[in-house]
């Protein structure tokens, strides 16, 4: 187990912080951050979740409503959650000229169906 003084420092892409957005996994996405050619996002994390995973999609999207850029991501393992932990997960983005929304969702996944044990 490792015990911190204090939490790392992150020097990516400047956090925008929201109005936190519950999901029904009880992950809380609380920001953002875009560069150039990557999406950067914050999470509060809820009481471990152990046997469920989950993948995320971040999307932008154009004035118009057509999606102009897309991550999909592996999150965290749920059995590794602690209730009250800050996640950042950030990728590559296709694209982002013209962007004007960012659309994010978990997708969960069961472990014994991904290895075939229904």
């Amino acid at each position: 187990m490792y015990h911190w003084q204090a939490a790392p420092s992150w020097y990516g892409a400047r956090i925008v912080l929201i109005e936190p957005e519950r999901f029904a996994n009880g992950v809380n996405l609380s920001g953002y951050g875009l560069a150039e050619d990557s999406v950067t996002l914050e999470w509060q994390l809820p009481a471990r979740q152990v046997g469920a995973d989950y993948q995320y999609s971040a999307q932008l999207y154009d004035a118009g409503g057509g999606r102009v850029g897309q991550l999909d991501g592996r999150f965290w393992h749920g059995r590794h959650w602690c209730a009250g932990d800050r996640l950042l997960t950030w990728g590559p983005i296709e694209a982002q000229a013209g962007a004007t929304m960012l659309k994010v969702a978990p997708i969960a996944w069961e472990l014994e169906r991904m290895r075939g044990r229904s």
